[in-house]
């Protein structure tokens, strides 16, 4: 997050209020405060001022977990209240769409909120770690759903790659499915909603994708390697190439397909609970299908599943014949299925980061779960 002093802010002629970040703004006196608000009056940016609500929920918090008296909340309150004297912790500046200024508890303090119902499914302790995993992923469609609900689980830590702007068919299996967002990239509005949720994550863009020059950087975040990575590329050429460094680097990968729900958890981490997959490809004759034969192409991304081409439900495989005949654009995919997909691949996240000893794969059959083990009285469902 970039610190800026409340009279930068306010009078500098070049700085950029269309960032895609939040802007910690340093209020110091009650003119400093006045002068903001000021501001933010005439460029129609919002103050938001719901500290108060923050602090009673915190003030629950302190009481019955922590088992903390007045006086020592009230204490603990001084310590973080600006000379301005009506903020308690930070104003912090989104700068997108409904521009605003906020006043947010200090990073600590915020966490602690929006991971408290956690407990104790995650103890103190686990989630103290969740903080400090370092998250990569890679393509966030299906992705975003993923992100979303890893940032939920206190997660905070990522650097996210995807090259591709949303159109109006990426909404129904996107986290942010607005029509405000058709053309922009895709990253835009999941990093924004990311942030609003939780100011003090950390997240780096790439927004061009990610190509071989930039695994070392990409698999790097404050110095030090990523420590899963969620393979949701839609590319093969990259998936082998994903494999390739999480392999050499000793870097679980989780990966999947939502279609009837098929997870899979490669730990080149721990070698012991690795079961690799195979293919009867490599990167370049995978590209030289996808420039003369993209149909074949297409065929040989589901092998990077296990069940590949076999574990297909019988209307996606009528799918697959209309995009060999060139009256299908591309897979279907369900927002349930993409939703609920999502929910696994985080919950595995959260397993590995916790030490659970899993790997291999998983086949869910969606279907199975719900339609064809429920009495039905129509008997075309299924």
């Amino acid at each position: 997050m970039i610190n800026v002093d409340v009279n930068i802010f306010i009078t500098e002629s070049e700085f950029d209020y269309e960032r895609n970040e939040p802007i910690t703004i340093e209020v110091n006196s009650k003119e400093d405060f006045n002068k903001l608000i000021s501001f933010c009056n005439k460029n129609n940016i919002e103050y938001i001022d719901n500290i108060k609500e923050q602090i009673d929920e915190y003030e629950e918090v302190f009481k019955l977990f922590h088992k903390g008296l007045d006086d020592e909340f009230n204490i603990l309150i001084d310590k973080h209240r600006n000379p301005c004297s009506k903020i308690i912790g930070n104003i912090i500046f989104l700068g997108w769409a409904q521009k605003s200024i906020i006043n947010v508890l200090p990073a600590e303090m915020h966490y602690e909120l929006i991971t408290w119902r956690n407990k104790e499914k995650i103890t103190n302790e686990e989630q103290a770690i969740v903080s400090q995993k370092k998250i990569g992923i890679v393509g966030c469609s299906v992705g975003s759903f993923a992100v979303r609900v890893l940032g939920k689980l206190g997660f905070q830590n990522f650097n996210i790659a995807e090259l591709k702007k949303m159109k109006p068919s990426n909404a129904p299996r996107m986290y942010h499915d607005s029509i405000r967002n058709y053309g922009k990239h895709k990253m835009e509005p999941l990093s924004n909603g990311m942030f609003e949720f939780n100011p003090y994550s950390k997240i780096k863009l790439y927004n061009d994708g990610l190509s071989s020059g930039q695994m070392d950087e990409f698999f790097t975040i404050e110095g030090e390697k990523i420590d899963i990575l969620v393979d949701a590329a839609d590319d093969g050429k990259i998936k082998l190439q994903l494999r390739d460094y999480c392999r050499e680097k000793k870097i679980p990968l989780v990966s999947g397909f939502d279609e009837k729900g098929v997870l899979l958890i490669l730990r080149y981490d721990k070698p012991d609970l690795l079961v690799e997959d195979h293919f009867d490809f490599n990167e370049t004759t995978l590209e030289a299908l996808k420039e003369n034969d993209p149909n074949e192409y297409s065929k040989k991304i589901l092998d990077f599943f296990p069940g590949g081409r076999g574990n297909l439900s019988l209307r996606q495989k009528d799918t697959i014949d209309g995009i060999m005949n060139n009256t299908r654009g591309g897979f279907s995919q369900l927002a349930w299925e993409a939703s609920l997909f999502s929910s696994y691949v985080a919950k595995s996240i959260l397993d590995i980061s916790l030490g659970y000893e899993i790997g291999g794969s998983k086949f869910f059959d969606f279907d199975e779960l719900i339609t064809n083990q429920m009495v039905l009285k129509d008997s075309k469902v299924g």
